[in-house]
């Protein structure tokens, strides 16, 4: 593996914190190829954040909306310290060409196969990183309330979007399975029509080499047939013998002409003296 399967947009973000409230923010994933890819979201701070969905499969060329949300936060993170304010997402991707296995199984023989420092990946990474913006806390609290109550409005807005694009998202899979299925079913129909095909026409040059070698020794059988015939006709023409008539029936033409026509001349003979 080596080019990436999705492409995944933003590359980084930051979240505003607000006390108390949910903070959502968007990653579109992008399906580059012309296979199902499916797709899994890691993140170092699983306590935070809410991934939805978390695990899924895009059908070739598709794309679908992941949604990231910040938990509500009762306190602020410590501005001074990295890893109280700065993320990482992990999105792992791989070709999924077998329907009916599920995704949880999937990805399970994924990770047991994964070995990228030995050479041998099973799947390919993308990293998000996101990074919490801390408000300054001797900001007026007027201010603090109506970020409170525009991030409450946008948090349901985007739950209502989500819930649908979600539903859109899955009929999509479920139709780009069914279809890969069926696609597989007819290329193994297709591959057994075209071995029948082979085998029927393998039958056929082997009758069409029968029948050839039939009628080659029916030629040789009439050519051996016409030369004893003619022998026995030169013989009993050399000996002045007349042909029986299964040797009449087996004579060359022109033997059997000129017996006929010495048989009439004799008998016009014979009719001459006697009468």
């Amino acid at each position: 593996m080596s080019a990436q399967l999705v492409s995944v947009t933003p590359e980084s973000f930051t979240c505003d914190v607000v006390l108390d409230c949910d903070v959502v923010t968007e990653l579109q994933l992008k399906n580059l190829t012309t296979s199902n890819v499916a797709f899994k979201i890691k993140t170092t701070a699983p306590q935070l954040y809410q991934v939805n969905p978390i695990t899924g499969v895009l059908p070739p060329s598709s794309m679908v909306p992941v949604i990231i949300m910040l938990k509500r936060l009762s306190r602020y993170p410590d501005r001074n310290n990295p890893k109280e304010i700065k993320h990482k997402f992990l999105v792992q991707t791989a070709i999924y060409d077998t329907a009916d296995v599920s995704l949880a199984d999937f990805w399970a023989a994924k990770e047991a196969q994964h070995k990228p420092k030995e050479g041998n990946p099973a799947y390919l990474d993308s990293r998000v990183n996101c990074q919490l913006i801390i408000p300054d806390t001797n900001a007026p609290a007027a201010a603090d309330t109506a970020a409170l109550a525009a991030n409450t409005d946008d948090a349901s807005t985007l739950r209502s979007l989500l819930e649908e694009r979600r539903q859109e998202y899955q009929g999509l899979m479920d139709y780009s399975i069914t279809q890969s299925t069926n696609i597989r079913q007819l290329e193994a129909k297709v591959t057994q029509l075209e071995s029948e095909r082979a085998s029927l026409l393998t039958s056929q040059d082997a009758l069409t080499a029968r029948i050839e070698s039939l009628r080659a020794r029916v030629a040789e059988h009439d050519q051996e047939r016409e030369a004893a015939a003619k022998a026995r006709s030169d013989a009993a023409l050399s000996s002045g013998k007349p042909l029986t008539p299964a040797e009449r029936l087996t004579a060359p033409v022109s033997i059997v002409a000129w017996q006929a026509i010495a048989a009439v001349v004799g008998a016009f003979v014979i009719g001459a003296v006697l009468f």
